[in-house]
């Protein structure tokens, strides 16, 4: 329901996303774009391979497991997210903008994603879109000192980021970005630590 009402020019379904049926019902065949973003590779998979099959959409289908990537970069199941390779910069624009570049490693290539984000009304939140018409919001919930670090999060309790400007954080300083987060409601048990160089 919330996300009709953010988003009424898209067809929203609640319903299984790995039931068949249902995508042929609600017009895979004609789906512009299909986004696989289960927690289990193999469903993300799976479903990326049938909607390729049976239509011409645009696919992104997250896979975490880095260990086969190269068979999985062999499938060509479109753009391939793994979590734990991704960093992301953002750079205001003169328009007022920002600019949102999301990079990643895939097969030992990197790869990147370019996005547009606006301000809004609401004081630390940005709206941000990497694909088409389709904006999510990023709500900056915490900051360090001189914007060293920052925690970010979406309406879901789902999405969190902890971005910073060096590669590594001191424990003391994470120990206190984790009690924050999960004050809020986040699970910090399941944030993915990217490796930094």
């Amino acid at each position: 329901e919330e996300l009709s009402e953010l988003l009424p020019s898209v067809t929203v379904i609640n319903g299984d996303g790995t039931d068949k049926k249902l995508l042929m019902e609600e017009g895979l065949p004609n789906a512009e774009a299909f986004v696989t973003l289960t927690n289990l590779d193999e469903e993300n998979i799976l479903l990326s391979l049938f909607a390729k099959k049976v239509s011409r959409a645009k696919l992104v289908t997250k896979v975490n497991r880095l260990a086969f990537d190269d068979i999985v970069d062999g499938l060509d199941l479109g753009s391939v997210v793994h979590p734990k390779y991704l960093t992301a910069d953002y750079i205001l624009q003169d328009d007022g903008t920002v600019e949102v570049i999301n990079s990643g490693m895939r097969g030992g290539e990197a790869h990147t994603a370019r996005g547009r984000a606006k301000t809004t009304d609401t004081p630390g939140r940005l709206r941000v879109s990497f694909f088409w018409i389709f904006y999510s919001d990023y709500n900056v919930l915490a900051m360090g000192d001189n914007g060293g670090w920052a925690l970010v999060g979406s309406r879901s309790p789902k999405y969190l980021w902890i971005l910073s400007r060096t590669p590594h954080l001191e424990q003391g300083v994470l120990d206190s970005i984790l009690a924050k987060a999960a004050s809020r409601g986040y699970d910090t048990s399941k944030l993915i630590y990217v490796e930094q160089r």
